[in-house]
């Protein structure tokens, strides 16, 4: 859960200018438990003077428009409003629009490089995290995450082709605030509008092509894990998913490459998984060998910088087999990477507050 700091609360009341209810909507509080809590942090009410103070910062509105180069429907996008706000709001600020010809230079997407490795990739990570679908001319590819790796990985793939978005949302399902990572490709990118059910077979029939894909989804849906099992440590190279299809190919082709592992019914249909019942079966492609983790890991061109901590951990400590020899180490890996994710949340709530004052 996100903790509610007194800085939190000064920020949302007196910078972001909300009101003491939207702040209770947004933390999920009442109204009077945020007053306890302004009380309580020593944080004093606007007087009926306070509200005469200007809200709308047109310096950010000029830079998102002129400086960035967004259009007004990426703006109203970014920050969670109408496109017809953000028009209003730039004729009350003078600030003018650009020439027709300018508006299209904006628009300008670069074509798919073509590279079998790169595609691959991209549909291995399609097949998990990512969602894709047309928008109007151009392929709408987006990702929801509150993982600061997967944003940075989202925009080491895109940013070459076109500008990336983010915006934050309320995810209701989860009870907690994430980012809305999007960007609009050019039509090469058709490829990844249908979701893969099942490894192609030109994927299949090459090892590097093959690599790549899993190397996407495990991108997308594979742990690495490092955990005391009494007093030794074991390794696994595990895959959670109801996609049955992939995940039986996928053990297909690593059995054929040489390596032990096993698929096994992880939750069944119906199973409440904290959030809601399962629709489908949930699965586990689980590689718990040693030796096998650390080779297949070393042939994955996973880019997934949580992953890639993980595994350069691995292989630091593969030569030990006692968990208290390396307890620290792990412990603090997983602390790190949990405080990176509290951290991008809490910049979530913050941003996601900012469409309030307009």
């Amino acid at each position: 859960m996100l903790s509610i700091t007194p800085d939190l609360l000064e920020y949302l009341y007196w910078t972001r200018w909300l009101s003491t209810r939207e702040i209770a909507k947004i933390i999920g509080k009442s109204q009077a438990t945020v007053r306890k809590m302004m009380f309580k942090a020593g944080l004093p009410l606007r007087s009926n003077r306070d509200w005469l103070r200007a809200k709308i910062d047109s310096h950010t509105l000029y830079k998102l428009y002129w400086e960035n180069g967004m259009s007004i429907a990426e703006i109203a996008e970014k920050i969670g409003v109408s496109e017809w706000t953000v028009h209003q709001r730039m004729v009350k600020f003078n600030i003018p629009r650009r020439k027709i010809g300018e508006s299209n230079l904006k628009q300008q997407k670069l074509p798919f490089s073509g590279d079998p490795i790169e595609r691959s990739y991209l549909l291995g990570l399609r097949a998990g995290d990512l969602s894709a679908r047309w928008k109007g001319k151009r392929i709408r590819v987006e990702v929801c995450t509150s993982h600061p790796a997967m944003i940075e990985l989202f925009k080491s793939l895109f940013e070459g082709y076109a500008s990336v978005g983010m915006c934050p949302e309320y995810n209701k399902r989860a009870q907690t605030f994430r980012w809305r990572v999007f960007v609009d490709l050019d039509t090469s990118f058709y490829f990844l509008v249908k979701k893969p059910e099942f490894i192609a077979t030109e994927i299949l029939f090459s090892k590097d092509l093959f690599l790549a894909f899993l190397a996407g989804y495990t991108d997308a849906e594979g742990s690495i894990i490092m955990s005391p099992n009494r007093e030794q440590i074991v390794y696994y190279f595990r895959i959670c998913s109801e996609d049955f299809n992939l995940l039986r190919d996928f053990y297909k082709k690593l059995r054929e490459i040489g390596y032990h592992l096993r698929l096994v019914l992880d939750k069944e249909k119906g199973t409440d998984d904290g959030f809601s019942k399962l629709r489908t079966d949930y699965w586990r492609l689980e590689l718990s060998r040693k030796n096998d983790t650390i080779q297949l890991l070393q042939q994955l061109p996973i880019r997934h910088s949580e992953k890639k901590r993980k595994w350069d951990l691995l292989l630091r400590i593969q030569n030990q087999t006692r968990w208290l020899e390396v307890r620290d180490k792990v412990l603090s890996l997983k602390a790190e990477i949990k405080r990176e994710v509290r951290e991008c949340v809490q910049r979530a709530v913050l941003a996601y507050s900012k469409k309030h004052t307009f």
